[in-house]
């Protein structure tokens, strides 16, 4: 019903409108004087007008071809009836088709309207005994009225594109949002299955390879078990995110951070991977992206090293707390028994690029000469309000 009121009041404004142009037209005609010789009563003239002022009800869904009735009607017009100027319509429609154009084309239609203009400036000298001024002050007269109204369509016109603009701007900045929202929740379901999932793979592997013995076969089961529950806690935490208004700025209360770190190590080292860490500097507050980031990271690289290392693995991890950054060295060395390549593509790294990109910081990752694998990251204490999207620099891939 809100939307039959409308139509109905938007139709009915177009009808005023029209009504009062149509007045506006047929008020000032003195006579019905035609050129070659006879009359027409008023009445008459405004009978043969009114379809043609009709016809600008359907200015808006059809405006050249409403321009062109309107244009050649009020040429014909002029020309047949030298006292009457039927340009209020005219005005319209040069309003109209000007709107919704570049200024190319609406200085076109601006153009347009100089037959009107001319025969209406003939048509007010041959009324006054061909006096000059007169064409001068008749031709001026509609030329500033027909350019009020051009001046009004471009200022329309513009306005109309700052918003379309706008909107655009707007538009795009919010795929942009839900973009970012996604990578960060592919990064976050990637690092709760690549290391829970891989911890559980090689204690139920070393299970089953010593099912004899009930001692490591119940160690190895409590920590599938652990790394379930600790999992099942983790996706338990993201499908609440999926669930509530939360963005990359600001991550959830209960995200993991460096304080689980321990967790991580010890399920590590249940898959028969020796870890080691430690840290240089003084631990200081971070903001809790940047936490929550190099626990990820710390993350990823254990969870290569449990997928690609193999039992007998070793890795080092060594945290140094500086003023201004966090600096992530973690260094690992494949086992007697590997399973997998030393270096593989995959999509861990390309997180962790990502995580440290949108924060500003670096990264640095390779094999070194004696066949370890070196991740080196730097990382921000502070989030900055605009980080760069190169700050991430990458030295090989894995």
């Amino acid at each position: 019903m809100r939307l039959a009121d409308s139509s109905w009041a938007r139709w009915a404004g177009q009808a005023g409108l029209l009504v009062l142009a149509f007045l506006v037209d047929f008020l000032g005609v003195d006579n019905g004087q035609l050129r070659f010789g006879g009359a027409l009563p008023n009445q008459m003239i405004m009978l043969l007008g009114l379809p043609f002022f009709a016809v600008l009800l359907w200015r808006w869904r059809y405006p050249r071809v409403v321009f062109a009735v309107v244009l050649a009607y009020t040429v014909v017009a002029a020309l047949a009836v030298p006292a009457y100027e039927p340009f209020a319509g005219l005005t319209i429609m040069l309003y109209t088709v000007s709107r919704r154009v570049a200024t190319g084309q609406a200085i076109g239609w601006m153009l347009a309207t100089t037959p009107a203009i001319a025969i209406n400036a003939v048509n007010a000298g041959a009324g006054s005994g061909y006096q000059a001024g007169d064409y001068a002050l008749a031709a001026l007269l509609w030329t500033t009225i027909f350019g009020i109204a051009w001046v009004a369509s471009r200022y329309s016109y513009r306005t109309a594109r700052m918003v379309e603009l706008r909107d655009a701007a707007h538009a795009a900045e919010a795929a942009l949002a839900v973009q970012e929202e996604r990578l960060r929740l592919a990064r976050e379901l990637h690092d709760i299955v690549a290391h829970t999932v891989s911890a559980m793979v090689v204690q139920a592997a070393g299970a089953r390879t010593v099912s004899g013995r009930a001692d490591v076969t119940e160690g190895a089961l409590r920590a599938i078990e652990e790394s379930g529950v600790r999992a099942m806690r983790e996706l338990r935490r993201l499908l609440g995110l999926l669930r509530s208004e939360v963005t990359i700025e600001a991550p959830a209360a209960g995200t993991a951070s460096l304080a689980d770190l321990d967790d991580l190590v010890e399920t590590t080292r249940a898959c028969g991977v020796t870890v080691e860490v430690s840290s240089t500097g003084g631990p200081t507050d971070l903001d809790p992206s940047v936490d929550h980031a190099a626990y990820r990271i710390m993350g990823e690289c254990l969870a290569n090293v449990i997928k690609h290392g193999g039992r007998g693995a070793s890795v080092w991890l060594r945290l140094g707390w500086r003023p201004e950054l966090l600096h992530i060295n973690v260094r690992s060395r494949r086992g007697a028994d590997p399973t997998g390549p030393a270096v593989q593509s995959g999509l861990g790294l390309q997180g962790m690029l990502e995580r440290i990109a949108a924060l500003g910081g670096s990264l640095r990752y390779g094999e070194t000469a004696a066949g370890d694998f070196v991740v080196d990251a730097q990382l921000p204490l502070r989030k900055p309000v605009a980080a760069g999207s190169d700050a991430a620099d990458s030295t090989g891939a894995r």
